[in-house]
């Protein structure tokens, strides 16, 4: 029997839905993301590791800050570990427990044993890399919505292309 772990973040105006199936292939449908809309909202609150850092300076959100917080969600599902327990156990939020590791070339000190021994070492490059570039402080440097589809669906068509798509343990 296949298990699906469904994991839900409703980021201001749209609602991403992460399906992780047991082979950890993500099905991203970013339907309901409308690319074009522009918003202001008083009073927005949020758990701080998953807080936009423009956001806690300037009182601003924007769709860059929707991005942000994709992007610690994603490294919360390569970590295997929720932002809250990376808190707690490293003593710091998840964003700077990643640019710390990354800093100092531990890219895969952070992934989750059981998919290191899963992923294809390409298809978790294109998975890390673009969940990294999630987490930049420059809003502007963040990737789209469009550019994090694109780059995570590279990363399961790599995965994918090993031949035998149904054994994910590497040779």
């Amino acid at each position: 029997m296949e298990t699906i772990l469904f994991l839900e973040l409703e980021v201001l105006k749209w609602v991403v839905q992460l399906l992780l199936n047991s082979f950890f292939l993500a099905q991203i449908p970013f339907s309901a993301i409308d690319k074009e809309t522009d918003y202001a909202i008083d009073h927005a609150c949020g758990t701080k590791g998953y807080v936009d850092p423009f956001y806690l300076k300037s009182g601003f959100l924007t769709k860059e800050s929707d991005i942000y917080s994709f992007g610690v969600v994603l490294f919360e599902v390569l970590c295997g570990r929720s932002e809250f327990l990376i808190h707690k156990h490293e003593g710091m939020h998840l964003p700077s427990f990643i640019k710390h590791n990354f800093e100092n070339g531990k890219h895969d000190e952070v992934v989750f044993e059981k998919i290191k021994t899963q992923i294809m070492p390409e298809a978790l490059t294109v998975f890390y890399t673009i969940a990294y570039r999630c987490l930049h402080e420059n809003r502007e440097a963040r990737p789209t919505a469009e550019v994090v589809v694109e780059q995570l669906k590279k990363a399961l068509e790599l995965q994918m292309s090993r031949g035998d798509r149904w054994s994910f343990h590497r040779n």
